[in-house]
């Protein structure tokens, strides 16, 4: 049967202009040959231990591989929001037919300004103004008070740590 009595139709695609300069394609990534199989559990799963253990490799090789190419952390990144999609669409279906704190949770994390609890803490100083703050340190100090001072605030910190309870 011809594509038309499938009632199939073919798109027009325009001709693409010949140019005088062709780029050669990117020459596929060579990565271990359990890469693509961890990728794609990843991208389901959003866990690194599964998915290398259904690639047939220990957890670790997975994170060396990021770490030493740029082009495989980028496809880790991308199963990684995937995987994120995925459970998001999960975790909204069952929203959606069996829990409203679900419901709830997910309308905070996408309108936070509307459903998100916000509480915001100030330290105000009189009438109601910025905190006034000031350096207590001397600025002209002889090489003497400066030797001095320094002393003293060692004596002192000594003397707290003598103090202080040793847990552990």
């Amino acid at each position: 049967m011809s594509s038309d009595e499938w009632g199939v139709v073919e798109p027009h695609v325009p001709a693409i202009p010949a140019t005088t300069e062709t780029t050669p394609p990117s020459p596929a990534p060579v990565w271990p040959k359990w890469a693509p199989v961890f990728l794609d559990l990843f991208a389901q799963s959003g866990n690194v231990m599964l998915s290398a253990r259904g690639a047939g490799v220990d957890r670790t090789w997975p994170y060396r591989v990021r770490a030493a190419d740029p082009t495989f952390a980028a496809a880790w990144a991308e199963a990684d929001e995937t995987s994120t999609q995925v459970l998001e669409a999960e975790a909204r279906r069952r929203a959606l037919q069996q829990s409203d704190r679900l419901l709830v949770f997910l309308l905070k994390s996408r309108r936070p300004e509307v459903y998100r609890e916000n509480h915001r803490i100030e330290h105000v100083g009189d009438g109601g103004g910025p905190i006034q703050t000031q350096a207590l340190v001397p600025v002209e100090l002889t090489d003497h008070e400066r030797s001095a001072l320094r002393r003293a605030i060692d004596g002192a910190l000594a003397a707290e740590d003598a103090t202080t309870p040793v847990i552990g």
